[in-house]
């Protein structure tokens, strides 16, 4: 399927999810719900960007001028309107609102269905443009939408878990003692990247004490042989994500009826 048609089908499935819940709108910030709609991967920032999806007529993205060229190519369902540094890009979302109602802002009676993601700054100013507005959640929604993956999203993510159980086979045969927590945390981010992942911030590697701790930050720490050392990484593939954890014994494996073995 090509993307075009991919993001136009999900737009049309939108719609009809949106239809069930009473939604007239779906109001959607940076996140992988944007991204999953219109193949948009926006960072959030302190600069209003908002994805505003009408059960009829075109949607529009409305972002800073200066980020509009870093914006793929939208399905034909969808339309780029943007802002500068002296707009109120509140106000230009909520007249696109009303304006598909056929109103003002200040009159406009609808059911507005605000994703997980979008920054309460944002909603704020959007609830005092439009104050005869009802906005509620639209988590179950979207969830309704999303819970059920496409081949192609079957496919990232196969591909997503396969490229990090490749780095830890990998990692695995490599040397431990003598190494940081942090040196190794940074080895396996590099191969994790050279596996086409995106990776955020550093992988998690717990080494003898640290490793009872879930959501260790790698440190300093020299991995000693006889350590457990807990291994937790992952990436994202197209959007879809990989996490996995795995816990490696350095040097000999513990003995038969240690506590190790029986954790």
């Amino acid at each position: 399927m090509e993307p075009e048609n991919q993001y136009s089908q999900r737009i049309a499935r939108a719609r009809a999810v949106m239809h069930v819940y009473g939604l007239d709108y779906l109001l959607i910030g940076p996140s992988a719900d944007l991204l999953y709609i219109v193949g948009a991967h926006v960072r959030p920032s302190e600069r209003m960007t908002l994805l505003i999806l009408p059960q009829e007529g075109p949607a529009h993205i409305v972002l800073p001028a200066f980020e509009a060229a870093s914006l793929p190519a939208l399905p034909p369902d969808a339309q780029m309107t943007t802002w500068d540094e002296t707009a109120n890009p509140a106000r230009i979302a909520a007249t696109l609102i009303a304006s598909g109602s056929g109103s003002q802002p200040g009159g406009a009676q609808l059911t507005l269905g605000v994703a997980d993601r979008l920054w309460s700054v944002f909603l704020l100013r959007l609830q005092a443009e439009l104050p005869r507005a009802s906005f509620t959640t639209a988590t179950t929604a979207l969830a309704a939408l999303r819970q059920i993956k496409s081949g192609v999203e079957i496919d990232s993510l196969l591909a997503s878990g396969a490229a990090a159980d490749a780095v830890f086979d990998e990692i695995a045969q490599r040397p431990f003692v003598g190494r940081s927590e942090l040196d190794v945390a940074q080895e396996i981010a590099s191969m994790l990247k050279a596996k086409e992942l995106e990776v955020e911030g550093l992988p998690i590697v717990a080494s003898g004490p640290n490793s009872a701790s879930p959501h260790h930050h790698s440190g300093r720490r020299t991995i000693q042989a006889g350590d457990v050392v807990v291994l937790d990484f992952g990436g994202t593939y197209q959007g879809y994500y990989s996490d996995i954890t795995r816990t490696v014994f350095v040097g000999s494996a513990p003995q038969a009826g240690s506590e190790e073995l029986h954790v």
